[in-house]
């Protein structure tokens, strides 16, 4: 359970190290959202390797 800071209500969210969420953490080349990598201009791949 998360504590909101906002409101102080409990929150209905995982706490999952950013790292975590996408493949190798985009190899630094993209943004993770939503635990998919959005890979920057010029990279691509599931984990914007290549």
């Amino acid at each position: 359970e998360l504590i909101c800071p906002a409101y102080h209500e409990l929150c209905n969210s995982m706490a999952l190290p950013i790292t975590g969420q996408c493949p190798s953490s985009c190899s630094f080349n993209g943004d993770c959202i939503d635990g998919k990598c959005h890979c920057f201009l010029g990279f691509h791949g599931h984990d914007c390797r290549k």
